[in-house]
C-alpha cells in the first residue's frame, strides 16, 4: 500500500532518475549528443523536442581537455551557465569516485544529472578472465544506489566493441 513519488524525468520519457547506459560505436557523436543534453538540462530548455527538468549538471568529459570542451561548446553554440559543470579528470570507482560524486551532489542542492564520459575511464582495469556481466553489475551498482538516493540521473557513456560479432 506504500505510495511512491513519480520518478524525476530529467528529459521527459528519455532520461529518468537512476542509471542509464548510453552506448554506441566510437566516433558517432555520443559525447556531442550528451553535451547538448547536459546544456539543455542545465538551462531547463527542451532537447530533441522533449522538456527537461532544470538543475545542476556535472559532465565528466574524461577523454577531453578543457580546450577541446571549449571548442565543442562554441561549435554547438552553447553558452555555459552556472548549472553546467565540467571535469576532465577524476578518480576511479575503486579510488573513491562515489564519495566524490556524493560530495558534488551535496554541494548542489538542485543536482539533476551526472554524465560519465566514458565508463571505461572510471571503471579502471578489469581483472583478467573475469565475467564481464558480473563486473559491469558490480561496477554500476554503487552508481545506481547513489542516483536512487538523491533522485538524480547518472548517464554512463560506453563505447561498443569495434570487432565483428554475430550477437
Amino acid at each position: 500500500n506504500k505510495e511512491f513519488a513519480p520518478l524525476v524525468q530529467v528529459v521527459q520519457d528519455l532520461i529518468v532518475e537512476g542509471c542509464t547506459l548510453f552506448c554506441g560505436a566510437s566516433k558517432i557523436g555520443k559525447s556531442w549528443g550528451m553535451m547538448q543534453l547536459a546544456a539543455a538540462v542545465s538551462a531547463g530548455e527542451p532537447v530533441w523536442g522533449r522538456p527537461t527538468t532544470k538543475g545542476a549538471v556535472l559532465y565528466m568529459a574524461l577523454e577531453d581537455s578543457a580546450r577541446r570542451l571549449q571548442y565543442r561548446l562554441g561549435k554547438m553554440g552553447i553558452t555555459p551557465n552556472e548549472n553546467l559543470n565540467f571535469q576532465t579528470q577524476t578518480i576511479t570507482l575503486a579510488g573513491g569516485l562515489v564519495n566524490a560524486l556524493e560530495g558534488w551532489i551535496q554541494a548542489h542542492a538542485d543536482a539533476r544529472l551526472i554524465i560519465l564520459d566514458t565508463l571505461q575511464k572510471v571503471r579502471g582495469p578489469a581483472p583478467a578472465r573475469a565475467n564481464a556481466y558480473a563486473l559491469d553489475y558490480e561496477f554500476i551498482s554503487p552508481l545506481k544506489a547513489l542516483a536512487d538516493k538523491y533522485h538524480i540521473a547518472v548517464v554512463l557513456i560506453h563505447h561498443l566493441s569495434k570487432r565483428d560479432a554475430d550477437d
